[in-house]
């Protein structure tokens, strides 16, 4: 791959984000352009910038989608001056995005790319005029294979895909949430991650470049009954935690047990919100093996 195409990805982190911001029929132009000159570039750069101030206080997010919860009747939310919304899961899973945002760490910025935008262009000019709906091209392409053409990654790479009129937040705020998927991808990932499956192996988030946090190691496996982790988790004060994951076989299906133990200089009030996280990432994992 010659020098130029190597600058476009360098200094991009290895954690790639490319957002879509895709035109499709029946949907107005954001931004308040006319429905000629939609400036699809200006709101992709709104987006990254707004996706940035996310990672940097992720709790910061939590009241925008806190207004929300009054606005539901059922899986119906109401926006003002706007079509309403139906929802798949309605509030329960905005609830859930809320635990989720104060539970996260700050992270680095992401750098803009123009491989990565370019590679996000090529896909919006071949779904947009299609109404298509998907990651994979056309021409067969995901997203990996499209970035390849701009530039090389490493490590890991993601593609969001936004659809409507809908301001940058409003974009950032429809991924958070993530609405009928079930394994929460487009919320999980700016932030991904990852596990080293062996005894010493890490589980961590990787934030591209160096940067991370270390969630703990793997203390035992014994496959496919226990995978047991300690270490701090998403804790950055004094303590200390045990994890088992439990697998058995019952009743022509698999029974999964979780047990967290943890000891430390705790924050008032600090049991809730850890109760919520395990929760979520159970619900997850049920909704994860009811869709395969």
């Amino acid at each position: 791959m010659g020098a130029e195409r190597r600058r476009a990805f360098r200094g991009a982190l290895h954690a790639g984000l490319a957002t879509l911001v895709l035109s499709s029929s029946g949907f107005a132009p954001a931004l308040g352009r006319t429905p000629a000159e939609p400036d699809w570039g200006r709101l992709a750069r709104e987006i990254a910038e707004e996706t940035n101030r996310l990672r940097s206080d992720p709790a910061s997010y939590a009241p925008y989608l806190e207004a929300w919860l009054p606005k539901f009747d059922g899986l119906v939310l109401e926006r003002p001056g706007r079509a309403f919304l139906r929802t798949e899961e309605g509030a329960p899973a905005v609830e859930e995005a809320i635990a989720a945002l104060r539970a996260a760490r700050p992270a680095g910025p992401l750098q803009w790319s123009g491989g990565l935008a370019r590679a996000a262009g090529d896909h919006v000019r071949e779904q947009g005029p299609i109404g298509g709906t998907e990651h994979r091209g056309t021409d067969g392409s995901d997203p990996a294979r499209r970035m390849e053409r701009y530039g090389q990654w490493r490590g890991a790479v993601a593609e969001n895909i936004a659809y409507g009129e809908n301001a940058a937040r409003d974009v950032v705020l429809q991924l958070l949430v993530d609405d009928g998927v079930p394994n929460r991808g487009h919320r999980d990932a700016p932030m991904p991650m990852m596990l080293e499956p062996w005894p010493g192996g890490r589980w961590f988030r990787d934030l591209g470049n160096g940067n991370g946090h270390l969630w703990g190691h793997v203390q035992s496996v014994k496959a496919p009954a226990l995978l047991e982790i300690t270490g701090p988790l998403w804790m950055s004060f004094a303590v200390a935690s045990n994890v088992q994951y439990r697998l058995k076989e019952e009743n022509g299906g698999t029974l999964i047990t979780l047990k967290h133990s943890a000891f430390g200089l705790f924050p008032d009030g600090y049991g809730a919100p850890a109760s919520q996280g395990w929760k979520n990432i159970f619900n997850r994992v049920r909704q994860r093996l009811e869709a395969a």
